[in-house]
């Protein structure tokens, strides 16, 4: 049988490690009989890159689940909201009318709360067209 060889005592400065190194790491002694090649060095990178590449992977795919869930959640209350300003504003509506009903009748009240409602649509819908028109100028232009 061989006779073993010792075991080369290998101390490693803490200031020559990078600072993310944990306090209790104890790197392998690197025997000393063998330098890496560049080979060997390549293939380190590439294993390296390709875990990297995998870990990246992971954490995007888990954050668009994590924002895909969100956004839905959002959804839910988005709707929500939009429901139950739409029922404020039909509570606001009628209110109205009753409002009017006792001064000018109930058909009248009705009919002036149904045509300030038009009005307001028609300066909204004339603002509307607008603003479609000056879109559609944007794009109907010929550059020189």
């Amino acid at each position: 049988m061989g006779a073993e060889r010792p075991e080369p005592d290998v101390r490693v400065d803490r200031a020559e490690l990078p600072p993310d190194v944990p306090d209790d790491f104890d790197p392998e002694p690197a025997d000393p009989a063998v330098e890496p090649s560049l080979l060997d060095d390549l293939k380190t990178l590439l294993g390296d890159g390709k875990n990297y590449v995998e870990a990246e992977l992971a954490f995007q795919t888990s954050r668009a689940g994590h924002t895909a869930a969100l956004a839905r959640l959002s959804a839910v209350y988005l709707a929500v909201a939009l429901a139950l300003v739409h029922l404020a504003l039909i509570a606001l509506v009628v209110g109205l009318v009753f409002a009017l009903s006792p001064l000018v009748g109930p058909w009248l009240a009705t009919g002036i709360v149904v045509g300030l409602l038009l009005a307001g649509a028609l300066v909204l819908v004339q603002r509307l067209r607008a603003k479609l028109s000056e879109i559609r100028g944007m794009y109907s232009e010929q550059e020189p």
